[in-house]
């Protein structure tokens, strides 16, 4: 957080922490599972988008 001193440049642990202390209470924990949810989706998409290229890059690095 010493060099992250722009939002825009936080990383995703850091923006959910960030997310969590600004608009979420002790009881009130749906907001928090909202972000988190989508910020997963974002990965999980770009997984399965990228996966042949994954899979590709395993492929090739077991083969001499």
């Amino acid at each position: 957080m010493i060099f992250l001193t722009n939002p825009k440049k936080y990383t995703l642990a850091i923006g959910l922490q960030s997310f969590q202390t600004q608009y979420s209470s002790a009881m009130d924990t749906a907001p928090l599972m909202a972000v988190s949810l989508l910020s997963v989706l974002l990965i999980i998409i770009l997984f399965v988008a990228a996966q042949k290229y994954f899979v590709q890059g395993i492929v090739n690095t077991g083969i001499k």
